[in-house]
């Protein structure tokens, strides 16, 4: 026997507002009446439960069917296992850097330590820091990974010459890193470079102007992505934060150390107004505070004809006391310019600083 399919009914009455041609009779719907209404019929829905239902637009809407090919499927799932990895790997180098830079004092140990971690990371072979004095807008190359030997040789005889990335520090401006094409330092800057290659060139700034440049070449025939730009951008505001910490800390121990050198100069001099006692005590302070090697003292305003009035420390290779220098013919340029000026300079490397006179520091 075969069984009939059930079916849910549902009923309804029809009620209307009271017209003239239905009589004006009152009836009751559903146990309640209703003043000024008429049962005017009935409305039956019915549904077979066992029947296959008809979904309605709204519901297809909601789930679609499966669209594109099964090797279009595949492609998106790499392209996405890709782009995971390339990320995973980026948060593994910003790791490494926070490990190596984390209560790191020294500029230069920031610098090498961000240069390595980025090289062995991204698996690149050349990468470069430019760092600016804002005072007279100049770049130095502050550290340096696979640049060429010839290049290195230029830069201490030459100096670093005109190129994008002393425009984009001098001017302040640049914020976003950018994919550089057509430096004139390629492609002699990078070692064992044939073609010139792209680099991307991060501007080193954080909440202020900008510090420096941060260079890293891709290999030949490559450029980053925007999302490989964005990542060294991050990588830089890391490095400036780093940068301009140390400095701070370092500003702030060489205050400590001058107002105890200040306080050790008044104890020796005392009340002495000899000459030869006050310029004692001052080289001896130095050594004895600023922890350095060798004083001398230069006296007068003429740079022409200075006496070296004081030697403190090591025995000087040239200088004696009571000698005349003459500071224009020695090509001493930065001693000069701190007398003319009447300024502070202070050389972090004077092997990589080209305001400095290299055979001049050697000898000295």
């Amino acid at each position: 026997m075969t069984q009939k399919p059930r079916v849910r009914v549902g009923l309804a009455p029809v009620v209307g507002r009271l017209r003239s041609e239905c009589g004006g009779e009152r009836r009751k719907a559903g146990g309640a009446t209703r003043p000024g209404c008429v049962v005017c019929g009935m409305m039956l829905l019915s549904m077979a439960k066992d029947l296959p239902r008809k979904s309605s637009p709204r519901s297809r809407r909601a789930a679609p069917s499966p669209s594109g090919s099964p090797s279009r499927r595949v492609a998106d799932v790499r392209s996405l296992q890709l782009e995971v990895a390339a990320r995973r790997r980026e948060l593994a180098i910003l790791a490494d850097i926070a490990a190596r830079l984390h209560g790191q004092e020294d500029v230069q140990a920031i610098l090498d330590n961000t240069l390595d971690s980025l090289i062995d990371g991204l698996g690149l072979r050349t990468a470069w820091i430019f760092l600016g004095d804002r005072k007279d807008g100049r770049l130095r190359l502050a550290a340096h990974r696979g640049v060429a030997p010839a290049y290195l040789d230029a830069v201490e005889t030459q100096g670093l010459g005109e190129c994008l990335c002393s425009e984009v520090f001098s001017s302040g401006h640049g914020v976003v890193a950018r994919n550089t094409a057509d430096c004139p330092r390629m492609p002699t800057i990078g070692k064992g470079l044939e073609q010139p290659v792209a680099h991307a060139c991060i501007p080193l700034v954080f909440d202020g102007p900008s510090q420096g440049v941060l260079n890293i070449a891709a290999l030949p025939g490559e450029v980053f992505s925007d999302e490989e730009l964005r990542f060294l951008q991050t990588v830089g505001r890391q490095v400036c934060l780093a940068v301009e910490g140390a400095r701070h800390l370092n500003a702030q121990r060489l205050h400590n150390q001058e107002a105890r050198a200040l306080a050790a100069l008044n104890k020796g001099i005392g009340e002495s107004l000899d000459p030869e006692a006050v310029l004692a005590a001052v080289g001896r302070t130095a050594l004895d505070v600023l922890h350095v090697d060798r004083v001398h003292i230069l006296l007068g305003s003429d740079p022409r004809g200075l006496t070296v009035a004081r030697l403190a420390g090591l025995p000087h290779p040239e200088l004696r006391e009571g000698q005349t220098l003459d500071l224009t013919a020695l090509g001493g340029s930065l001693h000069r310019r701190a007398l003319e000026e009447q300024r502070h300079f202070a050389v972090e490397d004077w092997a990589q600083d080209d305001r400095v006179n290299k055979d001049l520091a050697r000898r000295w």
